[in-house]
C-alpha cells in the first residue's frame, strides 16, 4: 500500500491491500476463511461510510486489531475477527472465540470510548452457541456482532 508520508490511506488502497492478502490465500482457503470475512467486512464498513485506517494482513497472522475504522460520526471502531478452523473445528473454534472475547476486553481498557465488534462467520454452531453464553459482557462492556455469511453478507447483532 503506498500513500503520502503522514496521510491516511485510502479505503481503494486499504481494501485492495486486504482483497489482494485474501486472494493470494483464497485458492486454498474457505469462505470462513479469517482473511476472507475480513474482507467482507472492511467492504460492508467502507459501504457504510467509514473510514478504513488499518486492516491487518491475516495472511501472515499479523498481532494487533484486525481492523481500525472511523464511523461516519467520528468514532473509532476496532474490530477483533475470527474465520472458522478446518480441523479439531469445535475445540479450536471454541479458542478462537476466546481468544476474540479477551482482545475486545483488551481493547476496551486501552480505550474504554472506541466501539467495539466482533467479527465471526455465520452458520456455525459452536460461535453461535457461545455467544449468549457473554451476554452478560454485552451489557457490561457493549460490543456488536458481525455475522459475515457464505454470500458474503454483513449481518449486525
Amino acid at each position: 500500500m503506498s500513500h503520502v508520508s503522514g496521510s491516511q490511506p485510502t479505503y481503494s488502497e486499504t481494501a485492495a491491500t486486504v482483497q489482494e492478502s485474501a486472494l493470494e490465500a483464497k485458492g486454498t482457503a474457505a469462505w470462513y476463511w479469517e482473511g476472507n470475512v475480513q474482507t467482507q467486512v472492511v467492504s460492508y464498513l467502507a459501504y457504510n461510510g467509514y473510514t478504513i485506517l488499518h486492516a491487518a494482513d491475516t495472511a501472515s497472522r499479523e498481532a494487533g486489531k484486525d481492523i481500525v475504522a472511523v464511523a461516519p460520526d467520528g468514532s473509532e471502531l476496532w474490530v477483533s475477527m475470527k474465520g472458522y478452523p478446518e480441523k479439531s473445528s469445535n475445540t479450536q473454534a471454541r479458542h478462537w472465540f476466546s481468544a476474540a472475547v479477551f482482545d475486545l476486553l483488551l481493547y476496551h481498557g486501552q480505550d474504554p470510548n472506541a466501539r467495539l465488534t466482533l467479527a465471526l462467520p455465520a452458520g456455525f454452531v459452536t460461535y453461535a452457541n457461545l455467544l449468549p453464553r457473554i451476554e452478560w459482557l454485552k451489557l457490561a462492556m457493549p460490543f456488536q456482532v458481525f455475522w459475515v455469511t457464505e454470500d458474503g453478507s454483513v449481518m449486525v447483532e
